[in-house]
């Protein structure tokens, strides 16, 4: 949020605020409503009076939330500063490429797969390739949006060639998605297609951690970013096809990672690895072997997630501290607390997150 703030005051502050400003948020911020999302502003109607108001923010996390800020940030700089912006609420994106980075290694696409920082479609193809299932959490059949990367790519390009003069308006919101895709759909879809290249895999539902309705029907109006795109250039099953072609080549080095992968795909491995759901079954805190794994996995990613909370705290309350200095301070102190704990085999995957973390806050340098 402050860094969105940093911009458009130096660019107000600089006499620079003819500066198109292209800011791509995410449809998070729109939330789960049970009406069919704007693309930018509602009418809304009260006391028999009517006026256009910006889309509320119903997000449904504290990330999603804070992009809900920034967009609220961007309307503001617009109205205060007359800075051009257009907010380009993003959907889930998937693909391994596009027809540029295809052409040349050299500027290959980066391809996620992790719990952080992959998204759903790619860590699904990513297990089908390892040879593990396809995980969807409870029933699946609630809609989310998506665009292919190619779809993605194209219309930022396009907002920044437009000329001036050729824009919609001077603040515009485009909801930067193609089509919205059920989760069971989705994973049915990259089973059926990894058949395709010899990887048999089935998709198979585990309970849901998370408190959503597993039913919801998203309905988003994409109207005028299809129209900057010209349409749909990628169909859903045309971009997975794509993921497994570049997948195929990299199968050993996916298993290799596979601890990425969401917890509960590894549940018997955990089962038989890890001492705390062990103990916990022995103590009856678990009534059975799937309980224990379900235990272990909600473990694992709360660890994971106070190790992210934690590092990103450690480096906001010391702000006079040198960056560098204050990041390292506060992974020694994490390492050095986990490493008191008895925490069995999961050492070595919380140690992974940690090394992800270091180099990711290192090279940001």
């Amino acid at each position: 949020m402050q860094a969105t703030r940093n911009l458009v005051f130096g660019l107000h502050e600089n006499d620079l605020v003819d500066t198109h400003l292209i800011e791509t948020t995410t449809t998070g911020v729109y939330g789960a409503p049970e009406f069919p999302i704007p693309e930018g502003g509602a009418v809304m109607e009260h006391q028999d009076s009517r006026d256009e108001v910006p889309f509320p923010a119903m997000a449904g996390s504290w990330y999603h939330m804070t992009k809900s800020h920034d967009a609220a940030n961007l309307r503001l700089a617009h109205s205060q500063f007359d800075i051009p912006i257009s907010d380009v609420r993003t959907a889930i994106t998937y693909g391994a490429g596009t027809k540029e980075t295809r052409a040349d290694d050299r500027v290959m696409a980066r391809f996620d797969f992790d719990y952080y920082f992959g998204v759903v479609a790619h860590r699904f193809a990513a297990q089908a390739v390892a040879g593990y299932p396809i995980t969807v959490y409870g029933k699946g059949k609630q809609r989310k949006p998506f665009i292919s990367l190619e779809d993605a790519v194209e219309g930022l390009t396009r907002l920044a060639v437009t000329e001036p003069d050729e824009r919609l308006d001077d603040h515009v919101v485009y909801n930067q998605v193609t089509r919205p895709i059920s989760i069971v759909e989705m994973g049915t879809t990259i089973a059926d297609v990894a058949t395709e290249f010899g990887f048999n895999t089935d998709v198979e539902h585990f309970e849901n951690p998370r408190d959503e309705d597993e039913t919801h029907k998203m309905e988003i109006e994409n109207d005028r970013y299809a129209n900057l795109i010209g349409g749909q250039s990628v169909t859903f099953e045309e971009g997975i096809r794509e993921v497994f072609e570049a997948l195929t080549d990299c199968t050993e080095r996916i298993k290799s990672h596979e601890d990425r992968f969401l917890p509960g795909v590894l549940e018997d491995r955990l089962v038989e690895e890890a001492e705390w759901p062990r103990t916990a079954q022995t103590q009856g805190m678990c009534s059975s072997r799937e309980d224990a794994a379900i235990s272990e996995a909600r473990w694992f990613h709360s660890c994971s997630k106070m190790t992210l909370w934690a590092m990103s705290l450690y480096s906001i309350v010391l702000p006079r501290v040198p960056h560098r200095i204050c990041l390292q301070q506060g992974w020694d102190r994490l390492i050095n607390y986990h490493s008191s704990v008895e925490i069995s085999n999961n050492t070595a995957m919380l140690k992974t997150q940690f090394v992800v973390l270091k180099q990711s806050f290192i090279l940001q340098q």
